[in-house]
């Protein structure tokens, strides 16, 4: 469809889809009176901390469908709304919302002067009628709306990697925490030691573990980071070694993980099955390990409020 001049945006049809419009539906009864209305404006509407209409002008060949902001005064006098609008017709008869947007357009600017977008050409009125179409049910009809609202103000957050650590697998980093007094019939968590490892102090955390729906228990283990600061990420990869004094080797697993404030663990829940930590696991009352750091990464960082 040709648009009406240069400055008309052009309509099209995207795609149908069962999900209602995410803003705003609107069910329109009976549609013979619609019809003979020359403006109807429904809402408002919220989305983006704006408030919205839609403004249907149903007479004519064509039926004409517009965005309006709301008390436009509310923008300031050198500042754009950028949106992303969508607009939503239902097919009662394939029971799914056709979907209509500007063609070969993502984002329109509103502004104090500039208060609506859409189509003078949306719908012709002989396609709207068509039972083919599938707009009308019982002389009523729904359109709806959703938006992307872009505001002028947005957070830049910059991402600082520090002090970055990688070394060959073979290159030994490797700490040999211990926990003593483990005690095979506690649920709470148990922790190893401190120990430090490039300026950070770290321990390891165990717990018994029920694997859910089956009858096995497993024993989970976990690198965990001593204190992060807000702010921070810190990435590791590790392998964690429980070490075994008898005949049967030693079980390992590498772990990884992002770190944070809050998150401060990486690890496997399914370390090594609880039963077999009488296996030689368990030294005196002791669970002994071996930690190699592989990679640790120190990221800061930084949020700032820029205008787009």
């Amino acid at each position: 469809m040709s648009s009406a001049n240069n400055n008309e945006p052009e309509r099209d049809t995207l795609s149908s889809r069962l999900c209602p419009p995410a803003h705003y539906e609107a069910k329109i009864n009976p549609v013979k009176e619609l019809l003979n209305l020359p403006v109807l404006k429904f809402g408002p509407f919220e989305v983006g901390g704006y408030n919205w209409r839609l403004r249907l002008e149903p007479q004519g060949v064509y039926m004409s469908l517009y965005l309006v902001i709301d008390e436009p005064c509310k923008i300031g006098c050198n500042e754009e709304v950028l949106v992303d609008y969508k607009f939503f017709v239902y097919d009662y008869k394939r029971h799914k919302y056709d979907i209509f947007k500007e063609k070969g357009k993502e984002l329109r600017a509103f502004t104090r002067e500039k208060t609506q977008w859409g189509f003078s050409k949306f719908l012709s009125s002989d396609g709207f009628k068509d039972p083919q179409r599938g707009y009308l049910d019982h002389d009523s009809c729904r359109i709806g709306a959703e938006l992307l609202v872009s505001k002028p103000i947005r957070t830049m957050a910059t991402l600082t990697i520090k002090n970055p650590l990688s070394v060959d697998n073979t290159q030994k980093i490797e700490r040999n925490p211990t926990i003593q007094r483990f005690c095979t019939s506690k649920s709470s968590p148990q922790y190893s030691e401190a120990f430090s490892h490039e300026d950070r102090k770290w321990k390891l955390k165990v717990c018994r573990q029920q694997e859910k729906g089956k009858d096995k228990e497993w024993l989970s283990v976990y690198l965990e980071a001593q204190y992060i600061s807000p702010g921070k990420l810190l990435f590791v990869s590790a392998i964690l070694s429980v070490l075994n004094t008898g005949h049967k080797k030693n079980e390992a697993h590498r772990v990884e993980g992002w770190l944070r404030a809050g998150e401060y663990t990486c690890g496997e829940p399914k370390f090594l099955l609880w039963s077999n930590l009488n296996k030689g696991f368990i030294q005196g009352n002791e669970l002994k390990f071996a930690v190699k750091i592989l990679t640790a990464v120190n990221v800061t960082r930084t949020d700032d409020l820029v205008w787009r």
